[in-house]
């Protein structure tokens, strides 16, 4: 259930006030809403009258499947009667990697904690086998590495840490994650964090700080994971803030000078010029927040670029076009992966209310606001325990993006193929048509997929623009 089509609601009123949202903010209405995908598990499906229920079928593809088509039917029973649906199912001369192209990132939040109270490995276990069967990864890695500091040295425990890389990254083929929590230095207009009570930039601040990413990044390499990492330094931090961007780019340069060729993200959505030269992987906004002309002058410097997502990807959008359409973004413009904030963020029962609490926030610590996040932002699953079952449930919005992780495989499979056939390449020129810099950003999706139609015809140019490359 939606009460309003909410983006971002706040409010300077007290407490005992009942908060509101008044100013609409996604394309949506207030109504229920099809989201959690709700397992199937005896065969049969309760209706209710004057209600459509839709039927979602997952249809897994053995890796040695010869190409061609497949034909089946889906026999649906109710009240003595059988009604027999024929479906048939294409199959491209192309094999999926196990470890896919596309970097997707949503963070697991304080939700995901809730399943498993007594096996806390059982419960990471399960949310890695769930997010990596949807083509994305959680971010930060539980349990991070256990870190002390004593007589001036710094030592690590990665003995937890090194179970959950194991199944991550080698068993589930997983190709992405953020650097430890210990590492983030500041969100927003907040100052740095201190180390074990030393303050920011004081000389065993530094070292720690340095000799603690040297002693990651060695351990990781030796494990073949380091090219998975990036150092996840800042979320959001004000463009305006002198002091924020001077602290910024000085921790920048720290973690480039210990760590050669290390990664350092900040999803800043916008071009912050105070950060040139220091910031080497940004994260900006896919509805237009950093000019592409200004993206093209700092990938001449050695810079590269995500897309950073939060408050789009909303159960009230009709057609889930963000989570569907980032990989497309992501091809055109060459941008190398997106992030999202939050798989698992459940302020009230997502079951009964699909939308948020309001929060208490400030930009800086010092004056707070009632906040009230768009609907459905923050979780893309909900618990499991409302269906009897301990694993999480997964909604439609994380199977959409899933299959845009899955589309840009078969672009890039077009594009090897481009210049030697032109069906190749025809297709992929429909599929940069479809979406478009500058527009109106996620939670507006009949803006941003104005025609889903013409979306799944470009995926079918595709597919068979590689059977006409493979001779079928």
């Amino acid at each position: 259930p939606v009460d309003f089509p909410v983006g971002y609601a706040s409010s300077d009123q007290p407490y005992y006030y009942r908060l509101k949202p008044t100013t609409r903010g996604t394309d949506g209405w207030s109504e229920d809403w099809p989201d959690p995908l709700i397992p199937l598990r005896d065969g049969s499906v309760r209706l209710v009258a004057g209600r459509t229920q839709p039927l979602w079928f997952d249809v897994r593809v053995p890796a040695e499947t010869s190409p061609g088509e497949y034909t089946g039917t889906v026999e649906l029973s109710f009240a003595g009667a059988t009604y027999t649906v024929s479906v048939k199912l294409t199959v491209w001369p192309l094999v999926l990697p196990e470890r896919k192209n596309m970097k997707a990132i949503y963070d697991l939040r304080s939700g995901w904690r809730n399943i498993f109270p007594g096996d806390r490995w059982e419960m990471i276990a399960t949310w890695l086998r769930l997010l990596s069967s949807y083509n994305v990864s959680p971010g930060v890695i539980e349990p991070s590495p256990k870190i002390s500091y004593e007589g001036g040295k710094l030592s690590m425990d990665f003995a937890e840490f090194d179970r959950t890389c194991t199944l991550l990254f080698d068993e589930l083929k997983c190709n992405v994650a953020y650097t430890p929590g210990f590492f983030y230095a500041l969100g927003w207009a907040y100052p740095p964090k201190e180390y074990f009570g030393f303050k920011p930039f004081t000389p065993e601040w530094i070292q720690i700080l340095q000799d603690g990413l040297r002693m990651f990044y060695n351990h990781c390499r030796e494990k073949g994971w380091d090219k998975y990492f990036v150092y996840y330094l800042s979320d959001e931090p004000d463009g305006q803030n002198d002091e924020v961007q001077s602290n910024l780019a000085r921790i920048c340069d720290l973690a480039r000078e210990a760590v050669p060729g290390i990664l350092v993200y900040s999803s800043t959505w916008s071009h912050q010029p105070k950060l040139d030269d220091h910031l080497n992987l940004w994260g900006i906004g896919p509805q237009g927040t950093f000019p592409l002309e200004e993206m093209e002058q700092r990938r001449k410097a050695g810079d590269r670029f995500w897309f950073t997502t939060d408050g789009q990807m909303c159960l009230d959008t009709p057609y889930l076009a963000i989570e569907r359409l980032l990989p497309w973004l992501c091809f055109k413009y060459n941008v190398e992966a997106y992030e999202f904030w939050g798989v698992s963020w459940w302020t009230y029962d997502p079951w009964k209310y699909g939308w948020h609490s309001y929060i208490r926030q400030s930009h800086e610590g010092k004056v707070y606001r009632w906040v009230r996040y768009p609907n459905g932002d923050g979780f893309l699953t909900y618990p499991g325990d409302a269906l009897g079952q301990k694993e999480p449930v997964p909604s439609i919005r994380l199977a959409a993006a899933r299959e845009g992780v899955e589309d840009y495989e078969l672009f890039l499979a077009a594009q090897a193929k481009a210049d030697q056939v032109a069906a190749c390449a025809r297709a992929l020129d429909g599929v940069r048509e479809l979406v478009q810099i500058p527009n109106k950003g996620g939670r507006h999706s009949t803006s941003l997929m104005p025609n889903p139609t013409a979306v799944q015809g470009a995926r079918v140019a595709l597919g068979e623009a590689l059977a006409q490359a493979d001779g079928r």
